[in-house]
This record gives structure tokens, C-alpha cells and sequence, in this order.
């Protein structure tokens, strides 16, 4: 349909500056011909109508209006109601919220900044979210261009997203899913996307060509964009986590905050177990059965095991026995092998202490292929209390320590977020407790 003044097609989409000149010559036309027009907005009116001798004001024209009509003479049609322009909810900007709510943009800017929402009252950010999820605003649709915005500031932009570290073997053990289960559960009640991340020794080596030809890092390219808040690390601090560590400072993720669980890393914040007190616990308990020579695995570069070997030899030292001649130690690499040479050397031996609950089951079932038992020949201990070894009737019966491998991950998780809404909190560990956990597998010597 033609407009019978000017020939504008009643369907022509135009821009928002074409649509307010020419709105500007219709208005004039409308006054001179008593015709009345209407701005619709996908086939529907949307805008205020223009009568004769009466002019209604139209709204501020966003993004979503898309034609102009021509509405028949008075007495051809009944008005349309004048309606609020409601932009397409894929385009609704900041801008538009600050309108509806009669605030700045800055103000609207200020609510969706989660380091900034302290100063600000709590009704008027509510006022404000409300009606920004009234709109349709979808703050997702215009993260670069507030990126940008807050680069050119000099300040940093929250993305709501943690990024979490873990090696392949660490989903087959129950001592990490569940510090890794409780972090990412913490995160999201958080409104915290958490990206995973498998750390595998051979990406890590060395830089390798992205997908131009580009020289980049083992590194997700979420990372790389800097679309990261943080980072939780669930690994070991092996020669590759600290070429991980490396290449993160030295991308666009740079000084953000890493939480490191169990391990303590430079530069990062940590949540640690109290290894000392675990081995003392352990050693305590076993010399008080009247246990006098102990057997625990030795491993390099391992942070808790170095803790819990001290925490060994602090008991060792409470009942007045010499560590060098009391504790001995057996390869956590080898010990099929190496386990069974060190009790034919050291027959005094009468209690071992495993590394992990898991190769406490390890070693029970080498004691029981070489005839022993336990714990009438042997006492054995393990660590963590997660993978339980089983009686005839399907009781636990190792003694252990008892992480409360929850309690890490959450309190990793809350860590996190902590140092990302206040970018000057300063590096912090924080120690969680642990808890003698007494079963069947020790018992009394019955030879000292």
C-alpha cells in the first residue's frame, strides 16, 4: 500500500535515523492533509497516532522498529490506541532499561557490575534487574561491546565464568570428584559457569600452532580471550602444573585469581588438608597399640606426604623412639616389589601406613598373596577415607584419616568468588581439619 502524500511502501523497513526523518515529514503532511498515521512495528501498531490537529508524541524509536503505515481518514477507521513501543527483546540495550526506569545509564551499567553492586541500594538494583527481565534484556548479547568498554576504563569486566583444572585419572578417583563435584556445585548455585578443563602432561610441553597459524598455548580458547574470572587447579604439582601456571600468567587470564586445592602453588591461593596432624594422628594411634616400627611409602616433591612424614616422626619422637631407626620407608612407584623386600629385611616391622585408601587396598591384597593377615600379622592404615576395604560381611574395616573432601571443594568454590567480586583480597590458605577414623585393620602387635 502506497501513502497517498509521499509514496512510502507501507512494509519498507528503513533505519532508525531514516525513520525519524521521515516521521518528521509525515507529521507535517499529516497536519496538512487530516490524514492520521501510525508507526507500527512488525505489522503491528506500536507508536502514537497522528491526528490533524492533534499530535501525540512518539517514543524514543529503538532498535526493532522496522516500518512506517499510512492510517485511513477519521471517519474510515477507528483510532488505535496509543501503545508503549516494546523493542524486540534480542535488542533491548542497556539504554532502553535505563528509559523504562527513569535512571542514568550509568546507574543501570552499575547494577549489572558485580563488583560495584555494594554501592548502590539494594531496592533500587532490584528496581532495576526486574525490569531489565521484564524487557527480555539479555546482558549475554552485549558482552563485547561491554568488554571493550571496560578495557577502555582500565577496569575488569566479571564474566561469571570459572575455569576448573583436573587430570584424566582424577574423574576415576573418588578423592577428587568429590571436592570436584561440591566446587562446580557451589559455583553454579553462584550463577558461576564453570568451564573443565583435562590436563594431559603431553599438551603441556610446549606452545603449538592455533587454527590460523598462530603460535598459542595448550590453553581453551575461552582462556585465551581472557573470558575467565578464575581458575580452581585439582592436580598435582608436577613439572606440568607449573608450565600450566606459567602459560596462564602469561595469557589474557594474567594475574586473575587461582585457587590451588590441596597443594600449595606461588602466587596462588590454596585449601590444604592438615597433613601433619593426619600423620601424627596415625602414627600416634599405632605406637600407643604398641606398634615400635612403622613402614610408610616414600615419594619426592610430594607436599603432603613431606607434611605427614613430619607429622610421623613428631610421634616417633613424643614416645622416645628415634625416627631414623623406627620409620622405615618402601617406593610408592614399586610396591609389589619393593614392600615385600623391606619386610623380609626389617622383620620388627608390624605396621604399614599406605599413602591413599586405595593403595592401602593395594598393599592388603599383596599381604594377603604372600600368606599374612591383618591385622594379626600386620596393622595397615590408609588415608583419606574413600575407597573402603571390605570384610565377609561388607564392613570397612580400615582405619584411616577422614578428609572432609566436601568441605575442600566449596570452600575452594567460595574462595573464588570471594577474590573475584574484591580484586585486593590478598593470597590466602585455609586449612581444613581431619579426623582419626579407628576400624579393624589395627589392632595390638603380637610381637614387639
Amino acid at each position: 500500500m502506497e501513502h497517498p502524500t509521499g509514496g512510502l511502501p507501507s512494509e519498507q523497513s528503513i533505519s532508525i535515523k531514516h525513520a525519524q526523518a521521515q516521521f518528521s515529514s509525515l507529521v507535517k503532511r499529516a497536519k496538512e492533509t487530516r490524514e492520521r498515521i501510525v508507526i507500527t512495528w512488525r505489522g503491528e501498531p506500536v507508536a502514537a497516532i497522528i491526528a490533524a490537529d492533534e499530535l501525540t508524541q512518539l517514543p524514543a524509536m529503538g532498535p526493532g522498529i522496522s516500518s512506517v503505515a499510512e492510517i485511513p481518514p477519521a471517519d474510515a477507521a477507528p483510532a488505535v490506541p496509543a501503545t508503549p513501543l516494546v523493542p524486540d527483546a534480542d535488542t533491548v540495550t542497556l539504554k532502553d532499561v535505563a528509559e523504562r526506569c527513569g535512571v542514568h545509564l550509568s546507574t543501570v551499567a552499575l547494577a549489572f557490575n558485580a563488583q560495584s553492586q555494594r554501592r548502590m541500594r539494594p531496592e533500587t538494583r532490584a528496581r532495576i534487574l526486574s525490569t531489565a527481565r521484564e524487557m527480555g534484556y539479555n546482558p549475554e548479547l552485549h558482552s563485547e561491546a561491554r568488554r571493550l568498554a571496560f578495557r577502555k576504563s582500565g577496569r575488569t569486566m566479571i564474566h561469571h565464568a570459572v575455569a576448573v583444572f583436573f587430570e584424566l585419572e582424577s574423574l576415576e578417583q573418588s578423592y577428587h570428584t568429590r571436592q570436584l563435584h561440591t566446587a562446580m556445585d557451589e559455583l553454579m548455585s553462584a550463577n558461576y559457569d564453570v568451564v573443565s578443563h583435562r590436563i594431559h602432561p603431553a599438551y603441556m610441553q610446549e606452545s603449538i600452532p592455533d587454527i590460523h597459524g598462530l603460535i598459542s598455548y595448550a590453553l581453551p580458547r575461552i582462556i585465551l580471550r581472557g573470558d575467565i574470572d578464575g581458575a580452581i587447579l585439582f592436580c598435582a604439582p608436577r613439572d606440568d602444573m607449573y608450565r600450566l601456571l606459567t602459560q596462564l600468567r602469561g595469557s589474557a587470564f594474567a594475574q586473575r585469581p587461582i585457587v590451588s586445592i590441596i597443594t600449595p602453588l606461588p602466587g596462588c591461593s590454596s585449601v590444604l588438608c592438615d597433613d601433619f596432624a593426619g600423620g601424627y594422628a596415625l602414627a600416634s594411634h599405632l605406637l600407643d597399640l604398641g606398634h615400635r616400627h612403622l613402614a610408610h611409602c616414600y615419594t619426592e616433591h610430594e607436599y603432603s606426604h613431606t607434611l605427614r612424614i613430619d607429622g610421623y616422626r613428631h610421634a616417633l619422637c613424643e614416645h622416645r623412639l628415634d625416627p631414623e631407626v623406627h620409620l622405615h620407608y618402601y617406593s610408592l612407584q614399586d610396591i609389589p616389589n619393593d614392600l615385600p623386600r623391606l619386610l623380609r629385611r626389617h622383620p620388627e616391622i608390624t605396621g604399614i601406613m599406605a599413602p591413599n585408601d586405595p593403595f592401602a587396598g593395594t598393599i592388603h591384597a599383596l599381604l594377603q598373596e604372600l600368606g599374612y593377615r591383618v591385622p594379626e600379622d600386620y596393622s595397615l592404615t590408609g588415608f583419606d577415607d574413600t575407597d573402603p576395604i571390605l570384610d565377609e560381611q561388607g564392613h570397612n574395616i580400615l582405619t584411616t584419616v577422614t578428609l572432609r573432601l566436601e568441605e575442600i571443594g566449596s570452600t575452594a568454590a567460595r574462595m573464588m568468588i570471594h577474590q573475584i567480586t574484591h580484586p585486593d583480597a590478598p593470597i590466602e590458605s585455609v586449612q581444613c581439619p581431619i579426623t582419626l577414623t579407628i576400624r579393624s585393620s589395627t589392632a595390638p602387635p603380637h610381637h614387639v
